[in-house]
């Protein structure tokens, strides 16, 4: 082996590196929304992640990708959530929402010291922040998939919901209390799949699942 086909080795692969550290892979994520597994008849489990213990360290591992980490300003709502864009999904690109179980005054606490985005309901963290809460439990999930599923799709796979309602021509809701899960059917925006933990669900809806 020659010292010019080293040099141009060498170059090829440094050339390779700063590509790929330009533009993330997308994950390639091998369970679906359809794989919603009860563990100990409470916790919920999906894409690898059980709700009430899998942490967002674990998350980041198990979806091999790196989120970036918003804290929503929504009054009473407020949250904070890793977003995981471009993951492939059962073949389709789509993103997933993990929300941080985390108290009101924690919250609180973070909303003063964190940077708000212009025009943007959320604001970021610093990176020493984000990184003291990487062992934070995860209460949640949002799958937003880059396609459109019609009502007979998801029927075919999680049966008849407990509860439908059509709030406006477009939007349909379906929930299915005995998985924690609530999915938003919508022909002019993206679907929703809302998973968390059964404990979360309101009194009626648990009636409803047992």
């Amino acid at each position: 082996m020659n010292r010019t086909f080293l040099i141009l080795l060498m170059i090829g692969t440094a050339l390779m590196i700063m590509v790929m550290g330009e533009k993330q892979i997308p994950s390639d994520i091998n369970s679906t929304p359809w794989e919603v597994s009860i563990i100990n008849n409470e916790n919920v489990r999906v894409f690898g992640i059980t709700l009430g213990k899998t942490t967002i360290q674990d998350a980041n591992q198990i979806l091999a990708s790196f989120p970036e980490t918003r804290l929503i300003m929504d009054g009473s709502k407020d949250k904070l959530v890793a977003v995981y864009d471009e993951l492939i999904i059962g073949g389709f690109i789509a993103s997933i929402e993990l929300s941080y179980a985390l108290d009101a005054e924690t919250l609180k606490q973070l909303l003063d010291k964190s940077s708000k985005m212009t025009n943007k309901n959320y604001g970021l963290l610093d990176k020493d922040t984000e990184m003291a809460l990487l062992s934070t439990v995860i209460n949640g999930v949002i799958y937003r998939p880059g396609i459109d599923y019609d009502i007979d799709a998801i029927l075919q796979r999680f049966g008849q919901p407990a509860r439908e309602d059509k709030p406006t021509d477009s939007i349909t809701h379906m929930d299915y209390p005995d998985l924690g899960l609530e999915i938003i059917v919508d022909t002019q925006g993206p679907d929703l799949f809302k998973y968390q933990p059964l404990s979360a669900l309101p009194e009626s809806a648990s009636k409803s699942a047992n």
